[in-house]
């Protein structure tokens, strides 16, 4: 199966588990610089450790967290041990749900619950 078709698929078969909208303009922009230079940001690593399954010593994880930056993804690795991979079906798998965000998310009751 191409890796397109999968994204769609995948898409159409998921749904969004666990969303954290940014505190400000200036917090997202901070996040995404950090991000784009490969670091963990303290409110990232809060993010990860809470939603993820904790990594099990002398265990092979069961999951693998997907980054577009494998620079990012080395430093989750190095100061969380939540196994992380960049590679081409990640990056199409990002593009997926990219294109599919906004049906992946309930925007309505988003922004009644910010409000």
């Amino acid at each position: 199966m191409k890796i397109h078709g999968f994204v769609s698929d995948l898409v159409k078969l998921s749904s969004l588990i666990i969303f954290h909208p940014f505190e400000s303009a200036l917090d997202a922009l901070n996040q995404v610089n950090a991000v784009s230079e490969g670091v963990m940001t303290a409110e990232l690593r809060s993010f990860l450790e809470l939603n993820l399954p904790k990594v099990k010593e002398g265990k092979k994880p069961k999951f693998s967290l997907g980054t577009s930056e494998p620079k990012l993804g080395s430093h989750i690795l190095e100061a969380t041990k939540i196994p992380c991979q960049s590679n081409e079906f990640v990056l199409e798998l990002l593009r997926g749900v990219r294109l599919h965000f906004d049906s992946m998310v309930i925007w309505k009751s988003l922004f009644l619950d910010l409000v």
